[in-house]
């Protein structure tokens, strides 16, 4: 990856040009049509954070939905993954696994 020529030498963020999501690698006509991850500003489109988040909800580890972006660590929030998801059921069995997994981590709570 290169780095960018400042004192920062801060790497590049996204291989891809600010219009073009990497993962299905469709070309958007504005950057502001591919959603960003809140904190990291990582940009895909729609609907592959939405299959990306639905694909995490069916394993059932819903508390640790990293970002898409490969080697990013940030995990998304709660509010961030629901926003991901499209049906009133994913967002249930969203909020369902969530809960499991929380009673599981803490089980002197329950």
């Amino acid at each position: 990856v290169s780095k960018f020529p400042n004192s920062d030498e801060t790497e590049a963020k996204s291989a891809g040009p600010p219009d073009l999501c990497d993962v299905c690698f469709t070309m958007f006509p504005s950057p502001q049509l591919l959603p960003r991850a809140s904190s990291c500003d990582h940009r895909y489109c729609r609907a592959c954070w939405t299959q990306y988040v639905s694909t995490m909800v069916d394993t059932g580890l819903v508390n640790s939905i990293k970002c898409i972006e490969p080697g990013c660590e940030r995990i998304l929030d709660r509010w961030e993954a629901e926003s991901y998801l499209d049906s009133a059921t994913d967002i249930e069995r969203y909020r369902r696994y969530a809960s499991i997994e929380e009673a599981n981590a803490n089980p002197s709570k329950t």
